[in-house]
């Protein structure tokens, strides 16, 4: 698929920024507090100049969602979410990412950062490797923008996808959810329509309920974003 001039600009420039060796920083989580020395390592999106940030800081805030719950990050990139849901009441998070990067960095963040909850962390295509379990809660940060990731730029296969990806996610969800479990996703609208989970949920049987719509500004990604909550049917 090809991407509008405003849309190329971008992920032209997020890619840029993404050329980044091993390094820490301090997430910030607004109200609620820093996740201090949070580690990124190569071939990973960087959680404090994405969307991430602002989900992360959103979960931090609304714990209600996963409270003394079994809890799944997919797609889990850094692992900042799976973090914060550990560190603000998740009774047990799993993550799971297909980037071996990816899991190799959201372990090391959940060895510093969440030792005090059970957390199990597992490389996978989606459910592929995911044990046979059921959560109540699952999120996921999935790729926005609806073009072919680039083979010779790993990070950009959780950047981009031209639409497969979600709507797998939201036909093989529904095995791995408690009945009346939820989904819970943000999205970016400057995207395009493609990877809005807004538009497609309902045609999988998922009740579709909009949790927050704002105007966000990070480095990297700016404009009106979403974070939907996709209900399980009891």
């Amino acid at each position: 698929m090809k991407l509008n001039a405003l849309q190329s600009a971008i992920v032209n420039h997020q890619l840029d920024g993404h050329q980044h060796d091993d390094y820490t920083t301090n997430v910030r989580l607004g109200k609620h507090g820093t996740l201090q020395e949070f580690a990124v390592l190569a071939n990973v999106l960087r959680p404090e100049r994405m969307t991430s940030r602002h989900f992360a800081e959103y979960l931090a805030g609304n714990s209600w969602l996963y409270r003394d719950k079994h809890v799944l990050d997919m797609g889990s990139g850094s692992g900042v979410l799976g973090v914060v849901m550990a560190r603000f009441g998740a009774r047990s998070v799993t993550c799971a990412d297909v980037s071996t990067d990816a899991v190799n960095n959201t372990r090391l963040n959940m060895e510093r950062l969440a030792h005090d909850t059970e957390t199990h962390v597992v490389q996978s295509d989606l459910f592929q490797n995911i044990a046979d379990t059921r959560f109540e809660t699952i999120v996921f940060n999935h790729p926005f923008f609806a073009t072919k990731p680039i083979d010779y730029i790993p990070v950009s296969r959780a950047m981009f996808d031209e639409g497969n990806l979600l709507l797998r996610f939201l036909e093989q969800a529904s095995s791995f959810l408690e009945p009346c479990g939820q989904i819970i996703m943000p999205f970016l609208h400057i995207a395009g329509d493609t990877n809005d989970p807004g538009i497609h949920a309902q045609r999988f049987g998922y009740e579709l309920n909009l949790l927050e719509r704002s105007l966000i500004k990070t480095e990297f990604q700016c404009g009106e974003a979403s974070i939907y909550l996709l209900a399980n049917p009891c």
